[in-house]
């Protein structure tokens, strides 16, 4: 079985699961692992000691991530440092957008999108005939690991946290 890519498009879910302690299960079950810019740039923002494990467990897993580099990551970084008061509340949305819309025009592109953030689901569904983009939250992903017996029970594992079940899927045409 060929496994995705997988795409990481906000810190929420990496720091659920560094919560979890179940990081370890996203080189299980993609290809390679993509976190777009401003993801990182989010987790260096956060208090250390939820984001600190987190980057730690990033940096272990460099060789195996791919930086995703988007046109207005930049702009947005320079806008955080400078002006944080005028930080645009979509512009992570933009960014991952500008992504999702370079990936889909590679031919065979095969991408699980990671999160639970509804308009991440639509702006994925959108994107390109030549692309199979699934899109699920944190929930989903831990069914998708016990049905593949990574993990014992997802809703064990779940207890406490409030995750919606969402799966979008996009099929080449």
């Amino acid at each position: 079985m060929k496994r995705p890519d997988l795409l990481l498009p906000d810190a929420a879910s990496l720091l659920v699961l560094g919560e979890l302690g179940l990081l370890d299960l996203l080189p299980s079950m993609a290809n390679r692992l993509v976190l777009v810019d401003l993801v990182q740039m989010d987790l260096e923002h956060r208090a250390p000691d939820i984001a600190v494990p987190v980057l730690a467990w990033l940096h272990d897993q460099a060789d195996r991530i791919q930086l995703g580099v988007t046109p207005s990551g930049e702009t947005l970084r320079r806008l955080w440092h400078y002006e944080p008061a005028y930080w645009p509340s979509d512009g992570a949305l933009t960014a991952i957008a500008e992504w999702l819309a370079d990936a889909v025009m590679e031919a065979d592109t095969d991408l699980l999108v990671l999160t639970d953030n509804l308009r991440l689901h639509e702006i994925a569904s959108i994107r390109g005939p030549d692309a199979d983009i699934d899109v699920m939250g944190l929930h989903g992903l831990l069914e998708l690991a016990e049905a593949q017996g990574l993990v014992a029970s997802a809703t064990d594992r779940l207890i406490g946290c409030s995750l919606q079940q969402r799966v979008t899927h996009r099929r080449r045409r």
